[in-house]
């Protein structure tokens, strides 16, 4: 087991760190120490702490965005489906203020470094987009690089269809890989949690150390064929 190393006070990048935060609990039930974080912009984040020690995560995200903008004026691409993909994933992972970032870079989902800094280089590894494609994680636990993501088009959607059903729960409907995601397990997971009556709230809290994803709790999670 890796020795504790307490990081209060220490400063990596942009992030000063205040204090310990809860750990992180991953689906197989391993644990990681998180820290609670304070930028230089004023933001505070919970930054895992392999990922100041390594180096990974050395800002609240707004750095990697002060750098994009420099970036994204010469390729002339900012319009395009791809260039909003790979900014929409990025803020998913890089910035707080997403609604989606509790699900993602809250809970470790980063973007490698080859893609944060250059949108050409995203393009270069995956290609333009294929018509209504859309961009996944083969491990919805691992994080966004060349390695770990893939278009996937109309075909292995309709392919993929099961994973593509739609669950409502407490008014927010959603793909089952889309909870999935935010659950943070496979989607087979939370196919077969819902088919054995459990809310989608139950097993997000099943999976994510006791915690609610809903502040109310809605009785049933209706599965949309």
């Amino acid at each position: 087991m890796a020795k504790f190393k307490d990081l209060t006070g220490m400063k990596f990048g942009r992030l000063y760190v205040i204090n310990e935060s809860e750990k992180h609990i991953y689906p197989s039930g391993s644990s990681r120490t998180t820290w609670n974080c304070k930028c230089d912009c004023g933001s505070i984040i919970k930054v895992l702490s392999n990922s100041l020690i390594s180096g990974n995560t050395t800002s609240c995200g707004c750095f990697q965005i002060e750098k994009t903008k420099e970036r994204s004026i010469t390729h002339g691409m900012t319009k395009t489906p791809e260039y909003r993909t790979w900014q929409n994933a990025k803020s998913r992972c890089l910035n707080p203020k997403s609604k989606d970032y509790e699900h993602y870079g809250g809970r470790g989902i980063t973007m490698c470094e080859k893609w944060i800094n250059n949108f050409e280089s995203f393009l270069k590894d995956m290609g333009n987009r294929p018509k209504n494609g859309t961009l996944e994680r083969i491990n919805v636990n691992l994080g966004y690089c060349a390695e770990n993501c893939k278009w996937a088009t109309m075909k292995e959607q309709c392919n993929n269809r099961s994973n593509n059903r739609l669950i409502e729960y407490n008014g927010e409907t959603k793909t089952l890989q889309q909870w999935a995601d935010i659950i943070g397990v496979h989607s087979d997971k939370v196919r077969h949690k819902v088919n054995k009556g459990k809310t989608i709230n139950e097993i997000y809290k099943l999976y994510n150390n006791g915690k609610s994803y809903f502040s109310n709790n809605s009785k049933d999670s209706i599965l949309i064929n």
